[in-house]
């Protein structure tokens, strides 16, 4: 478990176990209380059961910090569930009971079966009581294991049960069996009842009786002698209680059993296991199969216990059992559960046979050895019998080929020498053999469609070699040195190259964990005779060792990007390069690895060369068996590869630029083969060849390769281009677009053309590349930036030729009318069925202005007006960038914000760098009304979250208070300027953003009036009622006409302006009335019903409204329009 988490559990297990007693406390009043139990107490019990349950489940990261009051909990539940069956009470105490017993399973759960046993009252005569209890028709599964748990716990107690009562052995054993064959698959209450008959017929008083006779000579073989197919599960119960029996009795009591445990039991499992692999039956489930492992082990003990001959035949019989009948016949579906179980048994019997026959031992090594199928592998030495040779030789090039063996078989095989070895069972003779077949199955993988098979051998061969380090001495780590040359330098760079090179991060955390094992262990005695002699041993060495281990951590395994870094750290404290390269390079030519794994391999391996290597420990390490990799051979490899197969050309581009001179005359074979050979197809062709040929050109380019023909490169370019987008493509291309300016290429009209088309069709790799060439006609480059502004383009691919253009704008020598189009771009709010994707285009604009703060000198009044509307706007993250960019324009302190404190400082800002300065100049002015203008879809947006647009409009009646009264008339009219129709427009030929700003200006107003904001006392409420006027007329615009209709309920309500009531009352009629919609007619009579309620709640127009159908023509609805008119006027 974490440390962390660990010691956050030790820090709060006091206020857990506080609270667990305070809820039992209350739930034993709640108890007790029999004069009532109500409804309400039984509702507050579920929340009590509740409760309990989610504290105790708490501590299962760390069960033990419960022990401090399990022993109150367990008996102050035990005594309420008792309580209950004693009283009588006209309520259901159902829900009482099963919760008390489904408390006690999640204790059991957390803290473990039999520990939890110890703590129920040992009160035997509580036993007919339980008992009694299990007669209840329809007991719950929780209850029942109550019931059960407590009683494997009675029937221990030191006196004979008969003594209680003549029959108590027979009725318990009774309720045992019928829970063991009534529940299935090792579930909570079969387990447990599989513990209470186990401990009740070992009990002496029981066996001198012959309850357990009649239990193996009766009810064992009745069983297994049937022949229903369904008898699977109460089979498995008994086989958990035979494996109890096993594990409690002595050799004494058990050997007269061990023949019927044997052959009518376990043999008859058998051959029902092969016959239904053969027929596919399913009467024995891998349950049944788990246990008959143990079973088998624990018997194969007492064979080796027993006097008698034959008792090796016997244990070698039953290791057959388990490879042969068990293992090899249902291999397919022999999973992780037993292949542990059986690696854990079979080891467990090796075990016992160091101690009783140490050759025996040996052969069963051995036989496992060989059930590998391993051809070439070579055991010529046994100190028990005459041999060819005095040890066994290390082999480094075994024939374990990874496509062809069983996973399930080696994984098997693998583990159990793991086991063995954390036994420290295996014999010495036999550790070169093992580390053999370690140093194969270490890189075992099958690959298939879809998945990569052999993660599990891998872990597992990790596993032998830590349970060797910790069994393997000092002396005998250097006896297996001094006999196998190289061989724990072998083992130890396998595991480093698991640690750097798999794929699966589990795998290379296991490595990293084996190899600070290994050279904690041993790094002393494997390096210290391979410095070279005129290095100070001592502190050096440590230092060496220190550095190691350090770089092998867990942030080093972060990604295998992060764990190639290692290479070059390893090379830095003195590793040789040529230890990598071979690695690197059949990473690069295996046709298994993914096109990234390769590019990830070719730039690691490019790095070795090209880096300096100079080393902080100069001493050798496997250095007889490396071979000489100098850049000419590897380019000739990769070269091979090309001109065969087509494939490493990315691997070939990373090494030719290392050495020109070097690669001269592998790029000419290589520029040849392309040029007759290569052809790209974006239909079928891969963007992996796409990325290869750009990464080859520029290669080229970077070299000054002279036979570059560009009208083939051009004609290639122009079909790459259209291959499906990569990061690492469009990386390439900025590249190539970067070497063809600095190599003064021109890139013609006709390409240019050719880029806009391909641009229009919305291809991300040439928006995020092309503005890399930074030599572009003044044409061009307008040709360039009108496609940003051309709004048929997609806003994703204008958004990245933004960003394209911010990191080369620079060196691009925009002129102003160019640099206009771009601050025009924070103006983009292009909606689509995606969205407001405009705010992508705004945004990538406000980074090319942040990071090219200078070239935008000139404009920074207009760029200053845009930030201020789109800091008040609805996304964070454009109104958090926009306020850092103001203060930047303004180079003005920026004070860090985020989304709890945003508003507050907009209005802040507003105050005193606005309001302030409103009479300086016509910009301030601008300024205030665009910052209103963007703000108000904050303040009244209707359908962003409630929080935000709460915590917007609470600032602005917080902002509002603050003000004095010309300010606060101020903010006031420039709200009404937002309504203002602009006189040279029709409201119809304005944008939907433009119309977007009345409707949330209008409903800002609503939220005012509703909120009982004070107006200004001389606000122009006649200019309020003409603009809402203005704004709802010649329009079906349900949603504005329905905002301005609550702005009239408010004026039609006003008592200080009755000319402008009457107006409004009059308008709200009309349209109540003449409005074509009927949902506007729907809407103004409910609005016309409030304004009479408010102002004559007992005028008779009011059950008029109520009786009209709204839904009804304007025609017929004439007739009330005089009615509610004369009775406006009287009011």
């Amino acid at each position: 478990m974490d440390d962390v988490f660990e010691q956050v559990l030790v820090k709060k297990s006091d206020e857990l176990h506080s609270q667990i007693r305070s809820l039992i406390k209350d739930l034993g009043d709640i108890i007790h209380d029999n004069e009532s139990y109500s409804s309400a107490k039984i509702e507050r019990s579920k929340v009590i059961f509740s409760s309990l349950q989610w504290a105790i489940n708490e501590f299962e990261s760390s069960p033990k910090l419960l022990d401090l009051n399990l022993s109150i909990y367990i008996e102050s539940l035990a005594d309420f569930y008792l309580f209950l069956y004693s009283i009588e009470s006209d309520k259901d105490l159902k829900h009482l009971k099963q919760g008390i017993s489904g408390l006690i399973y999640e204790f059991s759960k957390i803290r473990g079966f039999k520990f939890v046993t110890n703590f129920f009252s040992s009160d035997v005569y509580l036993i007919p009581k339980l008992l009694e209890l299990t007669e209840i028709i329809n007991l719950s599964e929780n209850e029942t294991f109550l019931i059960l748990i407590w009683l494997s716990n009675l029937v221990l107690v030191p006196f004979p049960l008969t003594l209680i009562n003549e029959d108590l052995p027979t009725l318990l054993l009774e309720f045992g069996l019928n829970c063991l064959e009534k529940h299935s698959n090792a579930s909570k209450n079969q387990s447990v009842a599989s513990i209470l008959i186990s401990r009740l017929i070992s009990r002496q008083d029981l066996i001198q009786n012959g309850m357990l006779d009649v239990y193996f000579n009766d009810t064992v073989p009745s069983i297994w002698n049937s022949l229903s197919y369904n008898s699977g599960s109460i089979k498995l119960g008994h086989t958990m209680v035979i494996n109890k029996l096993m594990k409690r009795c002595s050799f004494e009591v058990m050997c007269k059993y061990l023949d019927v445990i044997h052959k009518e039991v376990l043999l008859t499992d058998l051959v029902n296991l092969r016959t239904q692999e053969e027929y596919c039956t399913n009467d024995l489930n891998n349950l049944n199969v788990l246990y008959i492992i143990k079973v088998l082990n624990k018997l194969a003990k007492f064979y080796l216990q027993s006097p008698e001959t034959g008792k090796y035949y016997q244990v070698s019989s039953i290791v057959n059992n388990l490879f042969h009948d068990v293992m090899s016949i249902m291999l397919d579906r022999f999973d992780t559960n037993l292949r542990y179980a059986m690696a854990k048994n079979l080891s467990s019997i090796c075990s016992q046979l160091t101690v009783e026959a140490m050759n025996y031992q040996e052969q069963l090594i051995q036989y496992l050895i060989e059930q590998l199928e391993i051809s070439n592998i070579m055991i010529t030495y046994s100190p028990y019998e005459k041999s060819i040779s005095n040890s066994n030789r290390f082999h480094v090039d075994l024939a374990i080929t990874s496509d062809k063996i069983s996973v399930p078989k080696y994984h098997t095989v693998l583990l159990f020498f793991a086991y063995v070895s954390l036994r420290k069972s295996l014999p010495y003779h036999l550790i070169s053999p093992i580390l053999s077949i370690v140093h194969k199955t270490l890189f075992i993988q099958q690959k298939r469609a879809t998945s990569v098979l052999g993660s599990q051998l891998r872990d597992s061969s990790c596993f032998i070699i830590w349970s060797l380090c910790r069994m393997i001495k000092t002396d005998t780590f250097i006896m297996l040195q001094r006999e196998n040359e190289n061989m724990m330098e072998v083992i130890l760079f396998d595991l480093i190259k698991v640690a750097i090179f798999d794929f699966d991060l589990t795998i290379r955390r296991c490595s990293v964990a084996v190899i600070q094992e290994f050279i904690g262990r041993f790094g002393n005695n494997l390096f210290g005779y391979k410095f070279v002699e005129d290095m100070t041993f001592g502190e050096q060495m440590g230092s060496f060792i220190i550095r190691l281990v350090e770089i092998f951590n867990n942030k080093s395994l972060g990604s295998l990007n992060s764990s190639y870094l290692m290479i070059h750290e390893l090379i830095r404290i003195g590793f040789k390069p040529n230890l990598f390269i071979p690695c690197l390079l059949n990473n690069i030519q295996d046709d298994n690895n993914s096109f990234e794994v390769k590019k990830l391999n070719s730039y690691h391996l490019a790095k070795i060369y090209g880096d300096d290597l100079s080393m902080e420990f100069d001493f050798e390490f496997l250095g007889n068996l490396q071979d000489s990799y100098p850049l000419q051979t590897l380019l000739s490899v990769l070269t091979r590869e090309i001109l065969n197969t087509g494939n490493s050309l990315y691997a070939f581009s990373e090494l030719a630029v290392i050495s020109p001179d070097t690669s001269h005359q592998f790029t000419l074979k290589v520029a040849n083969h392309l040029k007759e050979n290569f052809k790209f197809d974006h239909h079928s062709d891969a963007s992996e060849k796409a990325e290869a040929y750009v990464k080859w050109i520029n290669c080229c380019m970077i070299i000054n390769f002279p036979i570059i023909d560009f009208d083939i490169v051009w004609k290639e370019i122009f079909d790459i281009v259209r291959a499906k987008y990569t990061t690492g493509l469009a990386e390439e291309f900025k590249q190539y677009f970067r070497l063809l300016c600095k190599r003064n290429e021109v890139i013609t009209s006709d390409h240019l053309k050719g880029f806009g088309h391909i641009i229009k069709s919305n291809n991300p790799i040439i928006a995020q590349s092309l503005f890399y060439y930074q030599k572009f006609s003044n044409n061009g480059k307008v040709f360039l930036i009108n496609l940003i502004q051309e709004n048929a383009i997609d806003c994703n691919i204008r958004s990245s030729m933004i960003e394209c253009l911010s990191e080369n704008l620079e060196k691009l020598n925009l002129d102003l009318s160019m640099l206009s189009v771009l601050v025009n771009s924070l103006d983009d709010y292009t909606i689509t069925n995606q969205g407001d994707v405009g705010s992508k285009v705004r945004l990538s604009t406000m980074y090319l202005i942040k990071n090219n703060i200078s070239t935008f000198f000139h404009y920074t009044d207009e760029i200053e007006l845009r930030l201020v509307r789109i800091s008040g706007e609805l996304i964070d993250k454009l109104r958090l960038e926009s306020i850092k960019l103001i203060h930047i324009l303004r180079m003005k302190h920026f004070v860090e914000i985020d989304n709890s404190n945003n508003y507050k400082f907009l209005f802040a800002y507003y105050r005193n760098e606005i309001l302030a300065n409103k009479q300086q100049s016509n910009h301030v002015i601008e300024l205030s009304i665009s910052f209103w203008r963007g703000i108000v879809f904050s303040l009244g947006a209707l359908t962003m979250t409630s929080s935000v647009t709460n915590e917007a409009f609470l600032q602005l009646l917080v902002f509002l208070e603050s003000l004095n009264q010309e300010n606060h008339d101020f903010v006031f009219k420039e709200f009404l300027k937002l309504l203002k129709i602009p006189t040279d427009r029709q409201l119809n030929n304005l944008n939907s953003r433009e119309l977007k700003v009345y409707n949330m200006t209008l409903n800002v107003f609503v939220k005012l009036f509703e909120s009982n904001t004070p107006f200004p006392i001389d606000f122009e409420y006649q200019t309020l009622y003409v603009r809402c006027y203005n704004l709802h007329i010649n329009t079906s615009n349900v949603l504005r006409i329905g905002i301005i209709l609550k702005i009239f309920q408010y004026l039609g309500t006003l008592q200080s302006e009755p000319e402008i009531r009457l107006k409004a009352q009059t308008r709200v009629c009309w349209l109540c009335c003449h409005h074509p919609l009927s949902r506007v007619r729907s809407i103004g009579s409910e609005v016309f019903f409030e304004i009479l309620n408010d102002i004559s709640p007992n005028n008779d127009c009011i059950s008029i409204l109520d009786s009209v159908d709204w839904e009804e023509s304007p025609g017929k609805l004439k007739k009330y329009f005089k009615c509610f008119q004369q009775t406006l006027t009287t009011l």
